[in-house]
């Protein structure tokens, strides 16, 4: 098999960068990425491009994938600073409407999600993802401290032993 940048035509087109490590778009990668899109229909609202992987689209370029919305950012916006994410401000993971693209670090996206109500700030049973009421976190280190075991206690409350002992060590719920 013929190397890429071999093929009589194809040619760099355009270099950038992705967190120091550069990224050159050949000809060819070019085209393929612009196949897969509607571009009228990704100016017009509708981001959404196929081939994802993870509900982020990818693109090949010089044979290594990359998250579609990185490169739209790169051939639209320039290079992605080390340290630095390409973020969506619509909050669609799939879209690589440039206009919706902005660079941010991890923190940044995180206070964004905040903001946005798709991350929440709650801990213990409040959490969405709580199973396991803080009376209950109360209680199964109230017996494990008064010496009780943990095989003992997970036994009694038909909970798996190292669930008991990850809530009994302070493993796990430790704020409570």
């Amino acid at each position: 098999m013929r190397r890429i940048d071999t093929f009589p035509g194809n040619k760099v087109i355009h270099t950038g960068y992705n967190k120091g490590d550069p990224v050159e778009f050949w000809e060819s990668d070019l085209l393929n990425f612009i196949d897969k899109i509607n571009w009228n229909n990704i100016f017009a609202g509708d981001c959404s491009v196929r081939g994802s992987i993870d509900k982020y689209p990818v693109a090949n370029v010089n044979r290594k994938q990359y998250r579609a919305n990185i490169i739209s950012f790169i051939i639209f916006n320039g290079n992605v600073p080390e340290g630095q994410w390409v973020c969506h401000s619509c909050d669609n993971p799939g879209c690589i409407n440039p206009n919706h693209l902005w660079l941010g670090t991890p923190s940044d996206n995180t206070v964004d999600a905040f903001n946005k109500g798709r991350r929440y700030n709650e801990f213990g049973e409040n959490s969405p993802n709580a199973s396991i009421p803080d009376s209950l976190v109360i209680e199964i280190r109230d017996r494990h401290g008064s010496g009780e075991r943990i095989v003992d206690i997970a036994g009694d409350l038909s909970m798996l032993e190292k669930t008991v002992g990850n809530i009994a060590r302070f493993n796990k719920r430790n704020f409570i």
